[in-house]
């Protein structure tokens, strides 16, 4: 798909809110999923009761940090192209997937129940739904 144009946007932006619908509708474990670009714009983001941030500025701050080190991760071009990325924490998995629109590089970034088998999840759910995605 082409870069979003100021026409289709906002179409972009609907398809996009779907898309983080879809990825939390794809395992129960999938808590909290968010499309951001390179910079820490958040284009849709949707979660599920069980997310845990209590405050809107937690969001915002996990969204920075989490978009920093996709940025870092993704610019190490000796070791290849990132894949994704797994941070385990004490009660949830975070993971960054990149994606792109275009020329725009675009990252989910997704929190996952700690119980849940994390790289199954993102090999065999994931990574296949976002490649066959109509949004990227």
């Amino acid at each position: 798909m082409n870069a979003p144009s100021s026409s289709s946007s906002s179409s972009f932006e609907e398809r996009s809110f779907q898309l983080c619908k879809d990825i939390l509708e794809l395992d129960a474990a999938v808590v909290y999923s968010c499309l951001v670009d390179n910079v820490g714009n958040v284009i849709a983001a949707e979660h599920r009761d069980e997310a845990p941030f209590l405050e809107r500025r937690e969001v915002e701050q996990y969204v920075l940090r989490m978009t920093i080190a996709a940025a870092l991760f993704s610019n190490e071009s000796r070791m290849g192209e990132m894949q994704y990325s797994i941070t385990y924490r004490e009660n949830v998995a975070q993971l960054i997937v990149p994606a792109s629109a275009g020329s725009h590089r675009l990252f989910f970034l997704l929190l996952v129940k700690r119980d849940s088998d994390t790289g199954l999840l993102v090999d065999e759910k994931l990574i296949p739904f976002i490649a066959r995605s109509a949004v990227l």
